[in-house]
């Protein structure tokens, strides 16, 4: 009879496996809130430029092809940290629990916030979508890693933020 390899997994390793999680999907969510500042910055530049007003701040920020640039950087660098911060996420859950609970709030969220993230990178990288789609598509992957992370508190596998 051979016993199951995840059963076999010593502490030492499973804590591994959770700091390597916990430290990609940080990375993934600083690259997001990088790529949400620069779509802000962009929403903000390109109405003072319509509207013909000079707004002093805004005027110290680089050109809205720089920022633009900038949002589409940060997230190809943060989707592969998401990508890998989720995958051992899963292996996680299956050495814990010995199955994944895709019903569970913050597993589902988070899975839907990565494929609209995967939405994205596509967008912006191979239909070339530029601007104002790519501004808001971008605040709105943010707003849905926002929304992932507060599910914790609703997860029955996250305990983050319950006494």
């Amino acid at each position: 009879m051979r016993e199951d390899p995840f059963v076999l997994a010593s502490e030492t390793a499973k804590r591994g496996w959770l700091v390597a999680h916990v430290c990609l999907i940080l990375s993934a969510y600083a690259a997001l809130v990088l790529s949400f500042s620069a779509s802000l910055v962009y929403l903000l530049q390109e109405r003072a430029l319509k509207t013909k007003r000079s707004v002093w701040l805004l005027s110290r920020f680089p050109a809205l092809q720089v920022t633009d640039e900038i949002g589409l950087r940060s997230l190809l660098v943060g989707f592969p940290f998401m990508t890998a911060g989720l995958a051992i996420g899963l292996l996680i859950a299956q050495m814990n629990f010995g199955h994944i609970n895709f019903r569970d709030p913050k597993i589902l969220i988070t899975l839907l916030t990565w494929m609209v993230y995967l939405i994205l990178v596509y967008m912006r990288w191979s239909a070339g979508w530029r601007g104002r789609r790519a501004a808001y598509l971008a605040a709105g992957v943010f707003v849905m890693a926002i929304v992932a992370w507060g599910a914790n508190y609703f997860s029955t596998i996250h305990q983050l933020g319950k006494p």
